[in-house]
């Protein structure tokens, strides 16, 4: 299988196309997990100042925007995909309605 590295939207883990390859271990998301979406360079011949929520600017006078819902979908191996989650709470059980 070719080595592949994909953004896409996080709610494309339900589609029934993507599902199977993550329960299968064939593709997982990437380094940066879901929360807070991702900074992406905007070209400034299509900018429209009008049109964005939030932008910045960085040192080199590139215009960044955080495009919310946008995750990495991959099958490269990364060091944080084997990390164990810190889990703040403990599930003790469930009541059947």
């Amino acid at each position: 299988m070719k080595k592949f590295l994909v953004i896409g939207n996080m709610n494309a883990i339900t589609y029934k196309e993507i599902f199977p390859l993550i329960k299968d271990n064939k593709m997982w998301t990437g380094f940066k997990h879901f929360g807070g979406g991702m900074n992406m360079i905007q070209n400034k011949e299509t900018f429209d100042e009008s049109k964005t929520k939030s932008f910045s600017i960085n040192e080199n006078g590139e215009i960044i925007k955080n495009i919310m819902g946008c995750i990495w979908f991959t099958n490269l191996e990364h060091n944080k995909r084997h990390q164990p989650l810190n889990l703040t709470q403990k599930f003790e059980g469930y009541e059947v309605l």
